[in-house]
């Protein structure tokens, strides 16, 4: 389901990214994220918030005030402008802080704990180099978008015989972004 995030956010940048280019704008980018970019309305339909809006709970510093995770990548925290690469590193920053909320497929769990079988190599080999792409220093090393970022976890995904199935993940993000909401109450 931490799958289905990735999935989500991504339609959900890849939309605004569409209706932006139709509109003779550049690119939208989320850049620093955190639980409150996740929004759960009382209908329980999910939105991606923040497009251009820091929502971190930063104070006058720009230093997080909360518990508040602020995933971002390495650039922002120097002041260049958000970008999809910024966005890659941040969202797999932000589904990496999920590993502890999810039940991982055996096999995945075997290749994390090193434990491979010459069955494993293939899939250790494509899930080191995509987190490397993804997580990687600068932006221009890393996937250039969402979608890229995506489209490769999909190899990863049939390798493992798991799709992000959208109800399971939609009502499991609508729990977590709750939970978070309770745990960590909006400040005045």
């Amino acid at each position: 389901r931490a799958m289905g995030l990735m999935v989500w956010a991504t339609e959900a940048l890849e939309g605004a990214n569409r209706i932006a280019s139709s509109q003779g704008a550049l690119c939208v980018a989320i850049g620093r994220w955190t639980w409150r970019n996740l929004w759960v309305d009382d209908a329980g339909r999910l939105f991606l918030l923040g497009f251009g809006h820091d929502l971190s709970d930063s104070g006058p510093t720009g230093v997080p005030t909360t518990s508040s995770a602020v995933c971002q990548a390495p650039e922002l925290a120097f002041g260049l402008s958000p970008s999809p690469a910024a966005d890659v590193f941040g969202i797999m920053n932000l589904c990496f802080s999920l590993a502890h909320k999810v039940a991982f497929p055996e096999r995945l769990t075997r290749i994390l704990r090193g434990q491979l079988t010459a069955d494993d190599q293939e899939l250790a080999t494509l899930m080191l180099n995509a987190q490397a792409r993804a997580m990687a220093r600068t932006p221009e090393q890393r996937f250039q978008s969402m979608g890229e970022l995506v489209a490769d976890q999909r190899r990863v995904w049939e390798e493992l015989s798991c799709v992000p199935e959208d109800d399971a993940t939609t009502s499991w993000l609508r729990g977590l972004v709750q939970a978070w909401t309770e745990a960590c109450p909006a400040h005045d």
